[in-house]
Order: C-alpha cells, then structure tokens, then sequence
C-alpha cells in the first residue's frame, strides 16, 4: 500500500468542484437528518441523539480529507455543506455549525503541521474530531440544564458509547467512500494527495 503524503495546498478549480460536490451531497444528508430531528419534541433523549449524530453531518467534509489530504479541505467542503443547509429548518445557524464542524476537523491535522496523512493517522484524527465536536455539543447542552440529575451516569454512558461508535463507523464509511472516487478518477490529478487504498 502506498501512503499518500501532502504537499503545499492546491485549491485549483478541479479540488474546489469536488469539494463542491461532496460538501453538497453531505449537505444534503445533514438537511434530511435535520429534518427529521425537528420532528423530534425537545427532551433529553433528543439532545442526546443530537449530540451521537454530528458525526453524520460530517461525513462530506471526512470524504474529502481522506480523499485530497490537503490542509484546509475539510473546512472548505463543511462551508458548501453549509451553503446548502441554509434551507434546513435552522438555516443560517446550520451555516455556523458546519463552519464549527470544519475548524474542528483540521485541528488534529493543525497541531501535526499537515505533515501526518497516513491512513491510521487520518482515521484516528477523524474519531478524535467528531467525538470532541460531539463533547462540546453535549457540554453546552448540560451546561443549559438540559440534563436532569435522573440522566446520569447511564444516559451519559449510553450517549458516550453511541457518540464513539457512531464516529468510528461514519469514519470508515468516509474513507471507503473516498477509495471508490478514488478509484473513479475523482483526485488523480491532485499529485500525491489522493487515497490509493485504505489500511483494512
């Protein structure tokens, strides 16, 4: 297997249409998931699957970092999947929270100076991301009260172990899908930045 390595950021018209596309299909998906969430009454419960699903909402701008391994990729694909979100029943807020989203998921790439972007490394950043994106979610909620004293500890727990295993499981989706445009022509053109195969 050969392990894709990064050069300096090359946002051509051919990285910015993909990451259009992607972020817009993910996008897509946020806004159904937002859909039927807004039909779920305000509880507990609901603030807790809020705070295990974020990591779906993530799964364009996780498609075009394992994908393009450029610096800043993942923060331009979650800006048009916030783009396309404004007709979500948030609307522009929805715009701000993939923005979150998309400063979340480069920071575990920040810190390493963009200089890591094995296949290990780009999964386990990408589970560290959505689970701290999900952490700060759930924070906030319990910080506004909106956790009874009865939800603790085994609804936090249940909420933990959703959380992680939801971001492991959109995480892998993410970096298959990507193998699969890869395999496509999706990519080829961005020298040493495309996925060439996932670790099994």
């Amino acid at each position: 297997m050969t392990t894709p390595t990064a050069g300096p950021a090359r946002f051509s018209t051919r990285l910015l249409l993909s990451c259009a596309a992607i972020g817009a299909a993910g996008g897509l998906l946020a806004v159904v998931i937002n859909y039927l969430l807004a039909l779920v009454p305000p509880s507990p419960l609901a603030y807790a699957v809020y705070t295990a699903t974020i990591g779906v909402w993530a799964l364009g701008p996780l498609v075009a970092v394992s994908l393009f391994r450029v610096p800043g990729v993942g923060l331009l694909t979650a800006v048009f999947a916030g783009v396309v979100n404004l007709v979500a029943p948030t609307g522009f807020l929805q715009v701000v929270n993939f923005l979150a989203a998309g400063v979340v998921l480069e920071l575990p790439f920040l810190v390493m100076l963009y200089r890591r972007w094995s296949d290990r490394y780009v999964r386990n950043a990408s589970v560290v991301a959505l689970v701290l994106g999900s952490a700060g979610y759930y924070t906030s909620c319990a910080l506004a009260g909106l956790f009874p004293a009865s939800f603790y500890p085994w609804g936090a727990l249940a909420t933990l172990a959703a959380t992680v295993a939801l971001a492991i499981g959109v995480t892998l989706l993410a970096q298959r899908v990507a193998v699969q445009l890869a395999r496509q022509g999706l990519g080829r053109r961005q020298p040493a930045t495309v996925v060439v195969a996932a670790d099994e």
